[in-house]
């Protein structure tokens, strides 16, 4: 594994000064997802191409970035008052 990460690094032209001997290889784990119906589904952002590969992303701290966490969240506080818990 570290044989294939230097060989990405090299590849795109890393300088070797900020290539570090070890590295840190770590994941994300979803324990408890939750899946809201159809109708509570995000929108997408503004200017959201269905298309999009690579090298796209949103500031999650402002304004259209922020929009669909906070209208989780917001739904997900009206869903808990309503579910009961055994």
């Amino acid at each position: 594994m570290r044989a294939r990460i230097e060989r990405y690094r090299r590849r795109n032209s890393t300088p070797v000064s900020q290539r570090p001997g070890d590295y840190s290889i770590g994941c994300i784990m979803v324990a408890s997802p939750v899946f809201f119906p159809e109708e509570l589904w995000a929108r997408e952002p503004k200017g959201w191409a269905p298309n999009i590969v690579r090298g796209r992303g949103e500031d999650l701290t402002q304004a259209e970035g922020l929009r669909p966490s906070r209208e989780r969240i917001a739904e997900a506080t009206v869903i808990a008052r309503t579910v009961r818990f055994n």
